[in-house]
């Protein structure tokens, strides 16, 4: 016979202890409420029918993200960006059903909704982890729960980007990222506050290392002289550690930057980099345009637009082809799993491959 104790003001814990079953109890804000349950789970343990649902009729989808973030995903390699997207997730208002009431037509329009925001590449990644979060209830957590994503049609890929930073595009953005002084008014002229942007694009181009792992750099992992710096697992993005080969232009760009014997490389953010680049890319634009204008020439279809910063990893690659004719040398180089992966980052120059050709 199960028991009901006052737990404190709209608690009321429901308790039953059945032999054959394990013990179970749920807190409830009535009386009334928690006999209900009590009665109805004693009778299907009676009828041999009873089927624990391991996440109760009232639990949310927030719930369940919150607790496969603080279970699950730390185990993971690569776990920075699954931590990212639940969390955004957690702030969606289809985060507000309950775990067990999510319908594939609620998940069809969180997805139409995401592409109107980001790419289908993006959208489809989260529906990816969706699901497996729900795989992971339901074989793991015991959680009775149809997945609704897999009901549904997932965005298909995105088209490869294949931009890359020319060498005058190049130019332009570090001449644009130089560090500017204040002016007489203590006002500052037009051009980057920030010491590390320009020297971290720099080091990015020679390296071909993500923007994250550059802000995971610690001098404790790197060696001038062997001309090495070593990326802990943590610091990946697959959650692979690599050691990177640096060229001597590499070396020179770490040597500005005072080594010491530990410490971060580039004591800044991801975020201010990444913001600082951005706007160094739209000023280099305007002062080409307007250099354009005094010379009478016309700008280059392009130049200087739709550029990322992951785009100087895209480069970096494609300058290395020639250099690493060996497509394992640079798989190594780039941190690469899939040999098929450096497909989408190698982008040959048309030109150079007809001098080539003869």
């Amino acid at each position: 016979m199960g028991t009901i104790k006052h737990r404190g003001e709209h608690q009321f814990q429901a308790i039953i202890r059945k032999k054959g079953y394990p013990n179970k109890s749920k807190t409830f804000e009535t009386r009334a409420l928690a006999k209900d349950w009590l009665e109805k789970t004693e009778r299907s343990m009676d009828a041999g029918i009873f089927v624990d649902p391991a996440a109760g009729p009232t639990d949310l989808l927030d719930s369940i993200l919150k607790r496969y973030l603080e279970e699950v995903v730390p185990t993971h390699k690569g776990h920075e960006s699954e931590k990212y997207r639940i969390n955004k997730m957690r702030r969606d208002s289809l985060a507000r059903y309950r775990f067990t009431a999510v319908t594939s037509d609620l998940i069809a329009e969180y997805r139409n909704d995401r592409l109107k925001e980001v790419s289908p590449s993006s959208v489809r990644r989260d529906l990816e982890l969706l699901r497996s979060i729900f795989n992971y209830a339901q074989q793991e957590w015991r959680i009775k729960v149809t997945n609704p994503v897999a009901l549904i049609k997932l965005p298909g890929p995105s088209k490869a980007r294949d931009r890359r930073i020319s060498k005058d595009e190049e130019t332009w953005i570090v001449r644009t990222l130089e560090t500017t002084p204040r002016n007489t008014d203590g006002s500052f002229a037009e051009g980057t506050r920030n010491p590390w942007v320009q020297r971290a694009l720099k080091l990015s181009i020679e390296t071909a290392m993500r923007r994250s792992e550059l802000f995971a750099l610690d001098w404790k992992n790197i060696d001038l002289e062997q001309q090495t710096a070593f990326l802990p697992s943590g610091a990946t993005k697959n959650g692979y550690s690599r050691t990177v080969p640096l060229s001597k232009a590499a070396v020179e760009i770490l040597h500005t930057l005072d080594p010491k014997t530990e410490g971060a490389v580039f004591p800044t953010t991801n975020n201010a980099i990444k913001l600082a680049y951005a706007r160094a890319v739209v000023r280099a634009r305007k002062l080409y345009l307007s250099d354009c204008a005094s010379t009478g020439k016309g700008p280059k279809p392009g130049f200087l637009e739709d550029l990322h910063w992951h785009d100087a990893r895209h480069e970096a690659i494609s300058r290395f082809v020639p250099k690493l004719a060996n497509i394992l040398e640079l798989k190594a180089v780039s941190g690469h799993r899939d040999i098929r992966s450096l497909d989408r980052y190698y982008t040959p120059d048309s030109a150079e491959l007809a001098r080539k050709l003869g």
